[in-house]
């Protein structure tokens, strides 16, 4: 899911709530990127992914770095769009 409770305002954390409760009880697992720190505290992971531009970081939160920079791949200049 993508930015799930994107428009909820003070509802975040609810909503966040009822979407944990349906995953465990139906026995299935959601992944939703967000920027809301209240779904990710809900959360029972959470990654933190960064950008600079030529790399990436991935940081598991409340844990250590699982791994620590993501080369972007090249651009193939023979292709067009």
């Amino acid at each position: 899911m993508d930015e799930p409770m994107k428009n909820m305002g003070d509802l975040i954390f609810l909503g966040g709530q009822m979407l944990r409760e349906i995953s465990h009880r139906l026995g299935f697992q959601l992944l939703i990127v967000t920027h809301e720190k209240e779904l990710v505290n809900i959360a029972d992971r959470a990654w933190e992914v960064r950008h600079n531009g030529e790399s990436s970081e991935v940081k598991l939160l409340g844990g250590e770095d699982i791994q620590k920079t993501i080369p972007i791949k090249e651009k193939r200049k023979d292709i067009k769009l």
